[in-house]
């Protein structure tokens, strides 16, 4: 009995080691590969598209000009995205009421309405700023106290919020 648990323990260790330097091995060739594969797969891509181009129109393609064409209008896409994104900034508080204003949604005096209001805020957890948010000029439709209350509405409307 005791040897034959001596073989399957060595046939184990055996096996194991085997598969290690398999492993090994493996990770080795796609580690020194990688990049050139990835390489070779673009150019390939290219050259397959150029391929089915000219069936389809009859004219030749380059598919190294085709590739360069490729990453340029990538860079240029990458560039509008950047822009476009800096265009994109966030409104101050006196461009969002502006705009609430332009749009017919609030009145210019409801807009100074709630910049005097909010400029007029109490020290936190007083009872003056109980009474400073019940005091909020009516038809702003954003800001603290909306709904007349503090409390946070939840998915359900439920006014519990993360199963509180």
């Amino acid at each position: 009995m005791k040897k034959n648990k001596k073989v399957i323990f060595i046939a184990l260790a055996a096996v194991l080691v085997v598969g290690a330097t398999l492993g090994v091995v493996a990770v080795a060739n796609a580690n020194d590969n990688g990049t050139v594969q990835a390489q070779s797969a673009n150019v390939s891509l290219f050259d397959r598209v150029a391929a089915i181009y000219k069936t389809n129109t009859g004219a030749t393609i380059d598919s190294a000009a085709l590739q360069k064409a490729f990453q340029q209008a990538q860079k240029e896409t990458m560039a509008k995205f950047q822009d476009t994104k800096k265009e994109r900034a966030p409104m101050s508080q006196d461009e969002m009421l502006q705009k609430l204003v332009d749009s017919g949604k609030i009145t210019q005096k409801q807009a100074d309405d709630y910049k005097a209001w909010l400029a007029a805020r109490p020290a936190l957890n007083t009872d003056a700023l109980k009474k400073w948010m019940d005091s909020k000029p009516a038809g702003i439709p954003f800001g603290p106290g909306v709904s007349g209350n503090m409390t946070p509405r939840g998915p359900s409307g439920t006014g519990k919020m993360f199963g509180r």
